[in-house]
């Protein structure tokens, strides 16, 4: 919780909530999962949440959606990692549901899934880098996806 004290009263007040799920392996696989949470309220400096591209919903534009609530959950089926030369690589298939709207009634659900690739190069990084493609579930365009990339990967 985030909040400012002016003149009396608190302002511009920011409440989160994160929980994340990792399970042991089973064979090769596991599954990491994260359920955040976030809402704005008395908020006198015009600021606003957004979701959409690597915040959240990696199937959807940049910051595509924006509003004052926003609800995100993302579930990943991780393999374990494999050795090619001095490279570590994985692989990834995702799910990543997510809400955002002035209100919490308002909220509607966008989804998409995918699948990535994480590379780690040990002698330099700890850092990951990871390329995930990802498809809509709810996009009105036909066959729409997008390509996310970056690094500092936990989803």
């Amino acid at each position: 919780i985030n909040t400012r004290l002016q003149g009396g009263d608190f302002i511009d007040n920011t409440a989160s909530v994160l929980g994340r799920l990792i399970t042991p392996t089973f064979g090769a696989l596991r599954l990491a999962g994260e359920l955040r949470g976030t809402t704005l309220f008395d908020d006198t400096q015009n600021r606003f949440l957004t979701l959409g591209g690597d915040n959240g919903l990696r199937g959807f534009g940049i910051n595509e959606f924006e509003g004052a609530r926003r609800a995100v959950l993302q579930l990943e089926l991780r393999s374990a990692p494999f050795e090619l030369a001095f490279l570590r690589w994985g692989l990834v298939g995702f799910y990543d549901a997510g809400a955002i709207a002035p209100t919490v009634g308002q909220m509607s659900l966008h989804h998409n899934v995918g699948a990535g690739l994480r590379t780690l190069i040990p002698q330099l990084s700890s850092q990951l880098f990871r390329i995930d493609l990802a498809f809509p579930l709810d996009d009105p365009r036909d066959f729409a996806y997008r390509v996310v990339a970056g690094f500092q990967s936990e989803f």
